[in-house]
């Protein structure tokens, strides 16, 4: 089954500062991403990753993590008007598109919120899966700090287009269990938030594990970790290079 269970996914991806409570990062609704931003990602095999502790001023360090064996790939934003599946979202305020893999995720911007609408598989123009969220997904609830958790419940229909389609219902929870620093291959970020999201759909009954760190100010996560107990999918690991907006990395 194609389908994109990871929530950031659909989605992604030092030195130890002091921090006081009143300057822990805080995401709020101006995380919202904007035509053209793109986004290089590194993705490895993470059978032996460990995420590291939670907590408070954190300093998780991954600046050794094996690039020699990184597969690349490319997330964008796209105008409405050029993403493929776009007239079946007329409420949607973005696309994110998985490059690589045909993938399409369509986003609504709220005030308190941002929901996933649906998913889009596609060759070309031709749509080969598509997933419907019939009750939206908070993807991140605004604003959201250092220690504040929800839980979430969304309700899809996914299939082949004119052919097999069955519904389903997934139930979330999220919790921003630290913040500190993150060190990666690609650079030192401060004042990052880590979120850890598990989440359960009736279909299948696996159950998605993501560690998730993320800056305040980037729709992207600057690494998030997945495992899951399907047996199949090995834990996998995304790390963000440095974002591109208009062929100028920033």
């Amino acid at each position: 089954m194609l389908f994109f269970r990871n929530f950031f996914l659909l989605l992604f991806l030092v030195l130890s500062s002091s921090f006081t409570v009143f300057s822990q990062p805080v995401i709020d609704a101006g995380f919202i991403p904007t035509d053209g931003d793109k986004w290089e990602v590194e993705f490895l095999g993470a059978t032996n990753f460990s995420p590291g502790p939670e907590g408070a001023n954190q300093t998780w360090d991954f600046a050794d993590l094996d690039q020699d064996n990184a597969e690349a790939i490319t997330f964008e934003i796209l105008p409405l008007n050029s993403a493929v599946g776009s007239n079946l979202f007329p409420d949607a305020d973005f696309c994110w598109h998985l490059k690589e893999f045909g993938i399409y995720n369509y986003y609504q911007a709220n005030m308190d919120s941002m929901t996933l609408m649906g998913v889009v598989s596609a060759t070309n123009q031709d749509i080969n899966f598509l997933t419907t969220f019939n009750k939206p997904e908070d993807v991140i609830r605004f604003p959201i700090n250092y220690q504040d958790s929800y839980s979430y419940t969304s309700q899809f229909t996914s299939g082949i287009p004119g052919s097999i389609t069955f519904d389903g219902e997934r139930e979330g929870t999220v919790e921003v269990d630290g913040f500190g620093t993150l060190i990666t291959p690609f650079g030192t970020y401060e004042n990052v938030l880590r979120m850890l999201i598990v989440e359960k759909d009736n279909l299948s009954n696996i159950t998605d594990t993501q560690y998730a760190w993320i800056e305040a100010d980037n729709f992207t996560p600057l690494m998030v970790y997945n495992t899951s107990t399907d047996g199949e999918e090995p834990p996998s690991l995304y790390y963000s290079r440095p974002l591109i907006i208009n062929d100028t990395k920033t």
